[in-house]
């Protein structure tokens, strides 16, 4: 896609929009100047994880984990505004760090049973240097 000269995403005017070769994420430059994604077309298995766990943005926007005992992630490569999904599975309790917030100020109990996964939503702000995050619970795995 070239140059736009309307658009009904909350962008900006005369915006170009292109693919990223590497991810299939859908791109835009904001207007300063930053390549952004808008969306991801990509899912990337991280395979299992005990102990700690570095959950690269780099990898997609939409990312698979299944635990193998109790884990603590750390995020990496977050985009300003972006929002993000972890599937979590395994029969183990995960761990977010300082850098994520959920509603209320309250960390939720994950499922942390064997056939089951929970999806976490996550929003980054630049500005406040931390994650939004939802948890949806109780997913079976298929």
């Amino acid at each position: 896609v070239t140059g736009v000269q309307t658009c009904a995403l909350p962008i900006c005017y005369n915006t170009l929009l292109w693919s990223n070769e590497t991810t299939g994420e859908l791109m835009y430059r904001n207007l300063a100047g930053v390549s952004v994604p808008i969306m991801s077309s990509t899912e990337y298995d991280n395979g299992n994880a005990s102990g700690t766990k570095t959950i690269n943005w780099n990898n997609g926007k939409v990312q698979y984990v299944t635990l193998t005992a109790d884990t603590v992630f750390t995020l990496t490569n977050p985009v300003a505004g972006s929002r993000y999904i972890l599937h979590v599975a395994g029969a183990f309790t995960p761990t977010f760090l300082a850098t994520c917030r959920f509603t209320d100020g309250v960390t939720p109990t994950a499922t942390a049973l064997a056939g089951k996964k929970d999806i976490y939503t996550l929003v980054y702000s630049e500005i406040e240097n931390l994650y939004d995050v939802l948890q949806s619970p109780n997913y079976a795995i298929t």
